[in-house]
């Protein structure tokens, strides 16, 4: 289901804005749906992408979210396509996401910048868990906030950011220790995707956590950081995934910005080279070229930014418009940092410290 925002009559080129709303019993359905024998979502993707009057995306992030889909589905769901949980600990996840070996390898990798003492990755995150069902598409980076991120997690929503601006196009929440929904309890799993060859600048640096306000920088939990190369190449026998060390960092670091994005937070990097099975153990064989083809297809230019520009709400479709603000934000559940977007299902409890929702 998809909800028309605005319409440009008249206007040539893109003049309709639709969006796809967080609308968890939607989600439930289309879930049940998806189970079913014979359907594959990214044979279904490629299909709908293959109309060049939707947006691709900018770097592959509805490639990326849909291999995160098919690992939660897959630790979900049983061999009937019946649900059997709604949380996922965040080990399963990348059990069902990674391939065998390099799952073993990071669950024996040790944290970057820990200061709350040097735990392998499976001592740190063995309590926490996800609870994701489908994505939201913000429209500012104010989200990025954990007083704000915890509502995601109310509504079983990842967040897909605002046109690659920030260095972060993906954003998972967990609740790091136990199942405490309290907002210094929020951590995530930042996720950074490229469709072209040019990787250049910093790449795990700018998916600092404290630089984006995630978290007040004394009290930083542990993130897990990826930056997808959808179309690097991988060798014969290489792995398409491995963990990375302050060292091996694949950036270009530039020395007048360095201090600026030096993270203090408890890091793990995972370095992801092109997408087949060897990269991501959710990717059948058979799918590999449908995946490629993805990938070739969001190479295409997407003009969606011409349209509307959901950085700084310039452009045709000014949702800040006196008229249209409140409509459109009250329909658009979890899209901006405003109360407008929260206020119906959540007591945005403004003058409350503790960040917990109501």
């Amino acid at each position: 289901m998809r909800m028309c925002m605005n319409m440009l009559p008249g206007v040539e080129g893109r003049c309709t804005w639709t969006v796809a709303p967080s609308e968890p019993t939607l989600v439930e359905a289309a879930a049940w749906l998806t189970r079913r024998d014979g359907f594959e979502s990214c044979e279904v993707l490629l299909s709908v992408l293959e109309d060049p009057t939707l947006s691709r995306g900018y770097n592959g992030e509805l490639i990326a979210a849909n291999i995160i889909l098919e690992a939660l589905d897959s630790c979900c769901f049983d061999a009937r396509g019946l649900r059997t949980r709604f949380d996922v600990h965040v080990i399963d996840f990348m059990k069902a996401l990674l391939p065998p070996d390099p799952f073993d390898k990071l669950m024996d990798a040790v944290l970057q910048q820990s200061e709350i003492g040097a735990g392998t990755f499976a001592e740190t995150f063995r309590n926490s868990k996800l609870y994701l069902t489908h994505f939201i598409k913000v429209l500012d980076l104010g989200v990025l906030k954990r007083e704000v991120l915890v509502r995601y997690i109310i509504r079983g929503a990842g967040v897909v950011c605002a046109n690659s601006k920030g260095g972060v196009d993906i954003v998972l929440l967990f609740l790091y220790e136990d199942t405490r929904l309290t907002a210094t309890n929020v951590s995530a799993i930042l996720v950074q995707t490229h469709v072209d060859d040019q990787l250049a600048g910093p790449l795990f640096d700018s998916m600092n956590p404290c630089s984006l306000g995630i978290f007040p920088e004394k009290e930083a939990l542990p993130v897990i950081r990826m930056v997808c190369a959808l179309s690097a190449p991988v060798g014969q026998g290489e792995d398409g995934i491995f963990v990375v060390s302050t060292s091996t960092q694949p950036e270009q670091r530039s020395s007048e910005d360095a201090h600026s994005r030096i993270c203090h937070c408890p890091t793990i990097d995972l370095w992801c080279r092109g997408i087949s099975s060897r990269t991501f153990q959710c990717i059948k064989l058979v799918h590999g070229d449908s995946y490629r083809q993805l990938v070739a297809q969001s190479q295409c230019p997407d003009t969606e930014a011409d349209y509307v520009d959901t950085q700084d709400y310039h452009g045709p479709v000014n949702i800040y418009d006196l008229v249209l603000r409140e409509r459109t934000l009250s329909m658009y559940p979890g899209a901006t940092s405003q109360d407008q977007c929260w206020s119906r299902f959540v007591d945005v409890g403004r003058g409350r410290k503790d960040g917990q929702p109501k």
